[in-house]
């Protein structure tokens, strides 16, 4: 009797463990959609206005994003930003209408702060 209660406790125990690593998991597939969508924007016009260096950065946070690690590109697009010659330094939209390259650096902006909200080091370490 004793076993049998040893083990109804540890299911309890276990079984919102589990919930909880699931409701994880899903909220790291569905969470992102908005960062997604931001970063897809600026890559199709870092692409038109010829900012190749960056379109192969950003490049590389989307394919990561893609391959289910988005913490990992998360970071890897932060890493962007600071520091002389960084994304938020260099950027020049050439060729575009005022319009265009407002918007493109407006994106950069809302990009670091949808990035800074997202970041999580524990969903990171998750991420294998």
């Amino acid at each position: 009797m004793a076993v049998f209660r040893t083990s109804t406790i540890l299911a309890n125990n276990i079984l919102p463990v589990n919930r909880a690593l699931c409701a994880i998991r899903v909220s790291m597939k569905t969470d992102y959609s908005e960062y997604q969508n931001i970063l897809e924007e600026i890559l199709e016009l870092l692409r038109t206005y010829n900012e190749d260096h960056w379109a192969n950065y950003f490049r590389k946070s989307l394919g990561l994003l893609y391959k289910g690690k988005p913490q990992k590109s998360i970071a890897h697009s932060l890493g962007a930003y600071g520091g002389m010659g960084s994304f938020n330094d260099s950027l020049c939209f050439t060729g575009a209408s005022e319009i265009v390259a407002n918007r493109g650096f407006s994106l950069s902006n809302i990009l670091y702060l949808e990035c800074k909200s997202k970041r999580s080091m524990i969903k990171r370490a998750l991420e294998f």
